[in-house]
């Protein structure tokens, strides 16, 4: 989740070059800001319908393995005279440092954390990272998203139930109980705001999807991240499939351009 009035940031992550020292520090925040996604909104999971498809297992289980993968990174291996979490103590981490609130409300919170723990006993903090990396941009939980709140009328009152994620690939709108509806970059006939009305359309679709938002410069500023972002994808499309042509070649492990899976 990034603020307004904040550009997108996109990286190019390869296993080869996170491996140097000079992107190490890349690599590390890159898994903080995807583990504090996560932490703080679960992909939008915690302020959904509870039958909304994100609140599937297919959702939630990855969240528990991220876990598991991010308290390697930080502790290092599991160990049970350290780590094992004691009944009525406060444990050996504070789950909502690795999980959304949502998922922190059951009693045995610790003891599922702790057993995704063990099972990445033996990978070092780099590989913790990159693995963690790895999984979270393949979720279908927009956790590697511009990620805002919008209505589905103008008189709703808050800051609305819908929610438009803004990815490398294009814009998904996830509301209650309904399959989220992605549009592609090259597949948006028609994206605009007037005022705080958002409204887009598919090429392939007759009917638009309108929208709104709580102020006109939100308008402003989420067309405008609208526009940077599909016009930064573009300018970086060859870097893209130079390198995965260069992953399926063999020719070094990479992750490809992580941000550009979602």
């Amino acid at each position: 989740m990034v603020p307004l009035d904040i550009a997108p940031r996109l990286l190019i992550l390869e296993l080869a070059e996170l491996r140097s020292n000079n992107d190490e520090t890349t690599r590390h925040h890159y898994y903080l800001q995807l583990r504090d996604n996560v932490v703080r909104h679960g992909g939008g999971v915690e302020s959904l319908h509870s039958h909304h498809p994100l609140h599937e297992p297919s959702i939630v289980t990855p969240l528990l393995t991220l876990a598991g993968l991010a308290l390697q990174a930080d502790l290092g291996d599991y160990s049970e005279e350290r780590h094992r979490p004691h009944a009525g103590s406060v444990g050996y981490c504070k789950p909502t440092d690795y999980l959304p609130p949502h998922m922190c409300l059951e009693s045995n919170v610790l003891a599922v954390l702790a057993a995704q723990h063990r099972d990445n006993r033996g990978l070092s903090r780099e590989e913790a990272e990159l693995q963690y990396i790895r999984e979270a941009v393949l979720l279908e939980a927009p956790l590697n998203a511009h990620l805002y709140r919008l209505r589905r009328s103008k008189n709703e009152a808050g800051p609305g139930r819908i929610l438009l994620a803004i990815c490398a690939r294009g814009v998904r709108i996830y509301a209650e109980e309904e399959t989220p509806r992605v549009f592609a970059w090259n597949n948006i006939g028609k994206l605009c705001f007037d005022r705080k009305k958002f409204e887009i359309r598919a090429v392939d679709q007759p009917d638009k999807l309108t929208l709104y938002s709580g102020c006109d410069d939100k308008s402003k500023l989420l067309l405008g991240l609208c526009r940077d972002t599909h016009q930064f994808t573009m300018a970086i499309a060859p870097r893209v499939n130079e390198a995965k042509r260069r992953e399926e070649e063999g020719q070094f492990d990479s992750i490809g351009i992580c941000i550009l899976q979602n």
